[in-house]
This record gives structure tokens, sequence and C-alpha cells, in this order.
């Protein structure tokens, strides 16, 4: 990657700064708190914890998770980006579809919790509705997609780093995943959903517009501003995902491939394991492309083009009873050879050659918006409905997870009272005993919900 074409406005001290000092203090509150949890409402990290919560995660923080899902680093840098080059309808076109995109998974994931309340992933449930082909097929999929997330966020981390302080991108790959390893092994998919409410709370090829313009605008502060917004949004995104692959490392291959009697101590070593390996092998698959030149930009075209076509498969695995096994293992790969060849030669008769560029080159946005100029009164509108749906998002996010957990809150607090007072009672005995009763009253209540669908051979 050439350097860049602006002197750094920020010394690479603050670089560093952000990766260890700001990364690894992140990576110890989330760990204090996950303690706290234990040690208070008596929540073991067990498998099940590391890797799914116990599925006790209430609505308010689920719903954190899903915005910052949304507004990770990828997103932020690249909407930027096709703002720039398009004007209003690229960004208009890049939320929409996001949008819906997201808000269509959120729902196909509670239709996963009603047909399948037992499975910890979607890859449990296709293996149980399709068979081992269609399961190696998906996981494959899911791989995949987990590859090249990881190092597209890297790339776009990097990258941003690196233009705004000079650090170098290599070192910044492979730092970047340490505080998040760290809170991720010890605190799992819960210390990955708390990071995704704390960043929700916070508010060119590789999406450098972003810190440029902040930087033109704000001066330093604002280009300091918007690195701790990246970074922020990279740990979540990087921990959900490292969390993700270990899930299927874990539980879609090693157990029911290799030891269907695995010991909770045996999962869990896997688990970690897993977790630790793939972060390492993500840095130095990000710094292989981006040695070879490939951007964060690039990378998200290419995700799409050849992982886009197990979307419709995957959906149809929860709301069809038509769609059969042998037509779900060839859907999707017949899909992924149907992309590559329309994308290729696409690019060929566009531009008549076929490299790295050419494949990225700005095509035209649908439907005729390129070129138009939306009219004052219209941005004025659709600027002031997107503030008001920011404000009434923003509040439920971060007030809403609060009140719903008051009760966890409140025993915690008592604890610490009872701790600095010396009058916390031993383990085992009636007043500890209740708390953890309530506790798990509590957690059965959370994860009740609605009424399990059993699930058919036919219909997921």
């Amino acid at each position: 990657m050439s350097s860049s074409a602006i002197d750094p406005p920020l010394s690479q001290g603050v670089a560093y700064g952000f990766i260890l000092g700001f990364g690894l203090a992140f990576a110890a509150v989330m760990n204090a708190i996950s303690w706290v949890n234990k040690r208070y409402l008596g929540e073991d990290l067990d498998t099940g914890m590391l890797l799914t919560a116990k599925k006790s995660v209430k609505t308010g923080l689920v719903a954190s998770a899903v915005v910052s899902s949304w507004c990770w680093a990828a997103t932020i840098l690249n909407s930027v980006r096709l703002c720039y080059i398009y004007g209003l309808p690229g960004l208009w076109w890049f939320c929409t579809m996001a949008t819906v995109e997201v808000f269509a998974y959120a729902i196909i994931a509670i239709e996963l919790k009603r047909r399948a309340p037992r499975a910890n992933t979607i890859l449990e449930a296709i293996r149980i509705r399709w068979g081992t082909g269609g399961h190696i097929v998906y996981t494959g999929y899911g791989i995949a997609v987990q590859i090249l997330v990881t190092a597209a966020l890297l790339l776009g981390c990097s990258a941003a780093l690196h233009s705004m302080t000079g650090a170098n991108i290599v070192a910044m790959n492979y730092l970047i995943p340490v505080g998040v390893v760290v809170y991720s092994l010890l605190g799992g998919l819960k210390a990955t959903f708390l990071s995704d409410f704390i960043q929700t709370a916070y508010e060119s090829g590789n999406g450098l517009i972003l810190p440029l313009a902040a930087q033109a605008i704000m001066g330093p502060g604002g280009v300091v501003a918007i690195l701790l917004m990246i970074f922020m949004a990279v740990t979540s995104s990087f921990s959900a995902e490292i969390i993700a692959f270990s899930s299927v490392a874990t539980l879609d291959i090693y157990r029911p491939y290799f030891n269907p009697t695995a010991s909770e101590p045996t999962l869990r070593w896997v688990a970690h394991a897993s977790l630790v390996g793939f972060a390492i092998f993500s840095s130095s698959f990000a710094t292989a492309l981006q040695a070879s030149g490939l951007s964060m930009a690039w990378l998200l075209e290419f995700l799409g083009v050849v992982m886009g076509s197990a979307v419709v498969p995957i959906t149809m695995s929860l709301t069809s009873s038509h769609a059969s096994a042998s037509w779900a293992m060839v859907s999707a790969p017949i899909g992924t050879l149907l992309g590559l060849m329309a994308w290729l030669v696409t690019t060929k008769q566009l531009y008549g050659e076929i490299n790295v560029t050419t494949t990225f080159e700005n095509w035209p946005m649908p439907f005729g918006l390129w070129g138009y100029n939306f009219s004052r009164k219209f941005y004025l509108g659709w600027t002031i409905l997107c503030f008001m749906w920011g404000w009434v998002a923003a509040l439920l996010i971060t007030v809403l997870p609060v009140v719903q957990s008051l009760g966890p809150i409140a025993t915690v607090v008592r604890g610490l009272v009872a701790d600095a007072t010396g009058k916390r009672r031993k383990a085992g005995s009636s007043a500890s005993s209740a708390t953890e009763k309530d506790f798990e009253d509590k957690k059965g209540d959370a994860t009740s919900g609605a009424k399990a669908v059993p699930v058919k051979e036919d219909d997921a």
C-alpha cells in the first residue's frame, strides 16, 4: 500500500496508544464486567455462555447488537466513500439495501429461535433440515464470509490509522485483534454484546474519506474522534466474527464430526484455541491482501459477488417447506459461479481488461439516479427525518438495555455493598442460594419467549 498522499496529522504514538492503551483498557473493563457477572449473578463461563451467552440476552441488548452489526467499520467507511462518489443517491441506496438486509435477518433470527429453540447456530438447523451435505456446503460459506469480513475490517482500520498517524499497517493488522481476543476469550458472546452496547452508545478505496473529511472540518480533534469511532466499531465487529467462527468450529465441525461425546472442558478448549487461531490467521490474511494491493472496498464488493448466492437458500431453510436438500446443495455454488461470471464478463466488456482496478471501477447507479440532483427541500426533509430516526433509535438502544437490566444491576450493587461491609455470606448459604435461584428464575423468564414450534423434517 502506498503511503498517504498527505502528511499524517497525528503522531504514530496516537495509533499505538489507541490499540495498546485504549484497546487493553477496554478489554480490562469488559473482563471486569464478566467477573462481576460471574461473582454476583452466577454466570459461569462454560461453552454455552462463551459461544451463545446461554440465550439469555434480552431484547434491548439484542437491539443494540443489531444496530452495531449495521454500523460496523466497513459500513461507516464505505458509506461515506459512496456518498463522496455518487452523492446522495449513493448513500440512499447503500443505506436502504443494508437496512432491509439487517432488518430481514433479525426477523429470521427470531424464526430460528421459534423453529429450533435448542440450536446454537443456524448451521445446526441446516444440518437437521438438509443433512450432512447441505451442512458442509453452508458451513464452508459461513467460514468464507467470516474470513473475508475480518480481513475487510482489519484492512479498513489499519489503512485509516496509517493515513492519520503514519503507523505501520502490518503492525496494526496484528495489534488491533489483541484486546479483542482478550475480552472475547474471557467474556465470550456476552462481552461482545456489551461492547456492541458501548459502541452504539458512543456516537477512498480503503474508506479514508471520512477521517480526511473530519480533519478538514474539525482539525486533529475531529480525526481523533473518528479514529475512536472506527476503532470501537472494529473491535465490536471483530469480536462478533471470531466468536462466530469459534462457534462454528466447535459446535458445527468438531462436535458433530470428530467428537460427538466431547466433554465440557474439551469443548471449551476447542473454542478458545479456534478463537485465538482464527484471530492470528485473520491478521496474516489481511496483511497478504494488503501486500497484493487489495483494499477494504474491493474486498466488500468481492464478498457480495461470491457469497450473496447463499442468502436466499439459508433464508428458505427456515421459511419454506419446498426447498429440498439437493437444491440447497447446488443452488448457492451455481449462484457463486454465475456471479463471478457476470462480474468478470461485465468488467471485460466495459474496460477491455480484467484486473484489480477494472473490477472495482465505479459502475453507474441503478434506476437512472447517477447525476440526479435532489432539491434543497427534499434534502432538508430527508436530513430532518434521519436525525429524528437516529435520536429515537439511539435512545431505544441505550436506555432499554439499562432498564431491562435494573434487576441484575441491583443484585450486583447489593453484592458489592455486602463485600465492602464484610456481610457477604459464604457460597451455599440460604441468602446466596436465594440470590442464585432468583437469577435462574429471571433467566428462565428471559429465555421462555414464544412457544417453541417443533421442527419437522420437511419444514426446518
